[in-house]
């Protein structure tokens, strides 16, 4: 392994590549320019070897999040179908590691979803999001995992979370933040 080394961690290029399509392109043209240029020489046993390149998957928080927190965590994902903002049934995903929900707001109320003549926040909704955090929930309750369903079972986050279905103005306020410990 080569003591030198090439970080790549670029965001997503909206609308047009991923952050893992963006880090692909950059670390291909990194390999191809001037690789002799590029090459190091180790003092110790005198030979020489081109840079590591390591590619991150990077996020702002919006499209990509999901995709970069998963891959960093480990965490498996989970499709599912949700309503976007304007209540229409939409396929979504979100990504559970043992103990965690990693849920992108941008899965189900992003506006690459909503035409821009329905952009209107008195007639849009983000109920899909709760729909996805009730669905990681059950999902964890149907978990057989020793010490963990219980642990879940106890915190009250559950009880003001759902009936039938819908989430609760207390429930909301627990899921500001778009990573959810469960």
């Amino acid at each position: 392994m080569s003591e030198n080394k090439i970080i790549i961690a670029c965001d997503s290029f909206k609308g047009c590549m991923t952050s893992s399509e963006v880090n692909a392109t950059v670390a291909e043209a990194v390999r191809q320019w001037h690789p002799s240029d590029a090459l190091t020489t180790d003092a110790t046993s005198g030979t020489t070897a081109s840079p590591e390149v390591i590619t991150l998957e990077m996020s702002d928080g919006g499209e990509g999040m999901l995709s970069a927190f998963a891959n960093a965590l480990g965490a498996d994902m989970v499709n599912m179908t949700a309503h976007d903002a304007l209540m229409r049934p939409i396929r979504c995903s979100y990504a559970m590691t043992a103990d965690t929900a990693i849920i992108e707001v941008a899965q189900t109320v992003g506006l690459q979803l909503i035409e821009p003549e329905q952009r209107n926040p008195m007639r849009t909704t983000s109920w899909g999001v709760g729909e996805q955090v009730l669905h990681a929930l059950q999902t964890v309750e149907q978990e057989d995992i020793e010490g963990f369903k219980e642990e879940v079972d106890e915190r009250p986050l559950i009880d003001g979370l759902a009936t039938e279905g819908q989430v609760t103005k207390e429930a909301s306020s627990v899921y500001e933040s778009q990573m959810v410990t469960l």
